[in-house]
C-alpha cells in the first residue's frame, strides 16, 4: 500500500499562474518562497521555538546559527553528523548498578543500612 501524494499544494513549487503579495512587494523572492517551501530564514523566535521541538537543548548561539543558515542548510547538517552510541555508557552504569548489589549482598547489608554507612562516610 502506498500513500497519496499530492505536489499541488504549497510548499512544492506549484506557483503556475499564482500571484503573491508581501509588504507591498509583489512577487518578491520572500512571497515566491512560500510557494516553493525554500528560502526561509526563521527569526530568533522561531529558531528558538523550532530548536526546542527539535532538540534535547540548544543555547543562544545555536540559535543564531539557525537564524543565519535556515531550517532546510540545519537539517542537512544534522543528517551529516557522525552516528554517536551511548551503549559503552550504559553499559558502564549497568555495571556499576551491578557491583554496587554484589557489594550489598556479599556484606548482607539491607539497603537502608548501606544508604546509613554511606551517608554518614
Amino acid at each position: 500500500m502506498e500513500a497519496q501524494t499530492y505536489p499541488d499544494h504549497f510548499g512544492t513549487g506549484n506557483n503556475i499562474g499564482v500571484t503573491t503579495t508581501s509588504s507591498l512587494i509583489q512577487n518578491s523572492d520572500a512571497t515566491q518562497s512560500t510557494l516553493s517551501g525554500t528560502g526561509f530564514l526563521v527569526d530568533t523566535i522561531g529558531a528558538s521555538r523550532f530548536l526546542a521541538q527539535a532538540t534535547l537543548g540548544v543555547n543562544y548561539d545555536d540559535i543564531i546559527h539557525l537564524t543565519e543558515i535556515g531550517i532546510a542548510e540545519w537539517m542537512d547538517e544534522q543528517i551529516s553528523m557522525p552516528y554517536v552510541s551511548f551503549n559503552n555508557e550504559f553499559e558502564q552504569i549497568i555495571n556499576e548498578i551491578a557491583d554496587s548489589a554484589s557489594i550489598l549482598l556479599a556484606s548482607n547489608l539491607e539497603l537502608h543500612e548501606l544508604y546509613l554507612i554511606s551517608d554518614c562516610g
